[in-house]
């Protein structure tokens, strides 16, 4: 927990936030809670982690491991990269195209996921990352028996 709180203000540091009120005010949770995430006193929700990557496009992968980029590309980075819609970003910035994809590559994926799984030492968070899998196959179910227009 201690190396997840290091890369926590690494990441204030880099975005230029000098203070934690700073950094705190900027994604509104308050100051005591970031100082705590910080020195590693409590351990940290996935709602924060959420809150990082959707608000600054911080890489969860890089806060709870350590490896890979701490930013994510843009959806405009993304789109000069690739040069297309058609990609899509797992594990910490391994770019798969989804078009006309291959069982090969689904299992590509899958081994991607589950390797960054094996990094994550909190519960709660893999609970959560859990329910969000599921989802998303009963999506992807329902898309495959009803057609695109259900499940999205």
């Amino acid at each position: 927990m201690i190396n997840i709180a290091k890369r926590i203000k690494e990441v204030r540091k880099k975005l230029g936030f000098n203070t934690q009120r700073e950094f705190s005010t900027e994604l509104n949770i308050p100051t005591p809670t970031l100082q705590k995430y910080e020195q590693g006193k409590v351990t940290i929700p996935h709602t924060f982690l959420e809150i990082l990557n959707k608000k600054l496009n911080v890489s969860i992968d890089w806060i709870l491991t350590g490896q890979g980029e701490i930013f994510l590309p843009n959806e405009k980075e993304l789109k000069i990269i690739n040069g297309n819609n058609n990609n899509v970003v797992v594990g910490g910035g391994i770019n798969k195209s989804f078009n006309n994809h291959s069982e090969e590559m689904e299992k590509s994926i899958i081994k991607d996921i589950v390797n960054t799984l094996n990094k994550v030492h909190d519960d709660n968070l893999l609970n959560y990352i859990n329910s969000e899998i599921v989802a998303l196959v009963n999506r992807i179910q329902t898309k495959e028996k009803y057609g695109s227009s259900f499940g999205g």
